[in-house]
Parts: structure tokens; C-alpha cells; sequence
């Protein structure tokens, strides 16, 4: 992530605004911030086993979020794969596999990340949760078409993904930044920034997270 540069931010034009979901021990941030010292920029990451480092390498650079962006009713946990301590394929769900570390965590909304922060548009919406990702946009779709210009993310399930973009994405470009079975891409809203109309999205939004509490 920061060295090979996997997710373009070399030729992003002075983001300022940045939200950085599954941000683990914060490579992606750290990359950003130096190449783009101006961004402000907020990580979010449930999983505490990644939390001391996280806070070290944005120490001064970044907000934290330690909280989930999730949509599920009921009680939600963190955990990893048993048999590993690999933090960067923590995931969140309702039913943790038999014999996983679990962690309960805080759920919140994208659209309260961006309310807290006081952002006013989101340049880059990094997306890398474990297969999180369809929750967000499908459940923000609404949000992040008059909030976000530009969408970065590791898919995890391409059939999933399709239809939620047939059903609020059609009309953004597409760029691959790497294949494989579990390929990043970049997303472009033709529209970039938001319209007057966004602040009552986000207090839309954001009664939305209340209804789930």
C-alpha cells in the first residue's frame, strides 16, 4: 500500500478531504499524508489489535475512528480468521467462526464520520473492510453520490458488487488499479462534490444510524 503505490494517490490533484475505512495500522493514510501534506484525513478501524499501532503511525497526521461502519442489527464483533494473527483480514459480523478472537465494537455510519469531521465534501472514500464495502454503498448510496468524488477499494465479491452498481453507480467511471481475485478500483463520480442539498442528506443519513441503535 505504501510502497507500490497501489491505490493511485500519486495522481490524485490536492485532495483535502480524505476517509480511510479499514484503515488497519494506517499505510494508506501514512501515504497520503505524504504526498498530499494538505489532506485532512480520518481512519476508521474496529479491530483493537490494530488500534496502538494505528495511533502511532498517524500520530499528528490523522483522526481515528475506532468503530465499525456498519448497517447489521444486533450486537457486531471483530475478529480474524482462527488460526491466524493476521489483523489485515479482520472482518466484522454477527457469528464469529468457533474458536476466533472477537472483539465487540461500536457501529457507526459513513454519513456521522463525515458530520463529525466537518468535512464539506470527500475528495477520497478508501474502501478496504473485508467484504464491509457493500454495506456502505449500498446503504450510503444516496450520501456518497452528493458527497464523494472519488471511491478507492478492494473488492471482495464482484457478483455481489455488480448490482449495486448497476443500481447507483452506472454513470461513474471505472478504473482497474490491480487484478486478480481480490482487485482494487477506483471509482469517479462525474459529478465531484456536493450539491447545496447535501447537508440535509447527511442529517438524513444520520437519523437513519439512529433507527439501528
Amino acid at each position: 500500500v505504501y510502497v507500490d503505490d497501489c491505490y493511485g494517490v500519486d495522481s490524485w490533484t490536492a485532495p483535502k478531504y480524505v476517509v480511510d475505512v479499514g484503515a488497519q495500522i494506517g499505510s494508506f493514510a501514512r501515504r497520503v499524508h505524504d504526498t498530499h501534506p494538505e489532506a485532512r484525513i480520518v481512519c476508521v478501524e474496529p479491530n483493537p489489535d490494530n488500534h496502538e499501532v494505528l495511533r502511532h503511525n498517524v500520530c499528528g497526521l490523522a483522526e481515528v475512528a475506532h468503530e465499525a461502519i456498519a448497517y447489521e442489527r444486533g450486537q457486531l464483533v471483530s475478529t480474524v480468521y482462527p488460526g491466524t494473527d493476521n489483523t489485515g483480514g479482520s472482518w466484522i459480523t454477527r457469528d464469529p467462526p468457533v474458536g476466533s478472537r472477537v472483539h465487540r465494537i461500536e457501529r457507526v455510519t459513513l454519513a456521522a464520520i463525515v458530520e463529525r469531521a466537518k468535512f464539506p465534501w470527500v475528495d477520497v472514500l478508501k474502501l478496504d473492510c473485508e467484504g464491509c464495502e457493500l454495506g456502505v454503498l449500498e446503504n450510503e448510496a444516496h450520501f456518497i453520490r452528493e458527497w464523494v468524488n472519488r471511491i478507492v477499494m478492494e473488492i471482495h465479491n464482484r457478483d455481489a458488487l455488480r448490482p449495486i452498481w448497476q443500481a447507483h453507480y452506472r454513470d461513474w467511471t471505472v478504473r482497474e488499479l490491480r487484478g486478480g481475485h481480490m482487485p482494487l478500483v477506483e471509482w469517479v463520480n462525474v459529478r465531484q462534490r456536493p450539491r447545496p442539498s447535501a447537508r440535509n442528506i447527511v442529517q438524513d443519513a444520520m437519523a437513519r444510524e439512529a433507527a439501528l441503535r
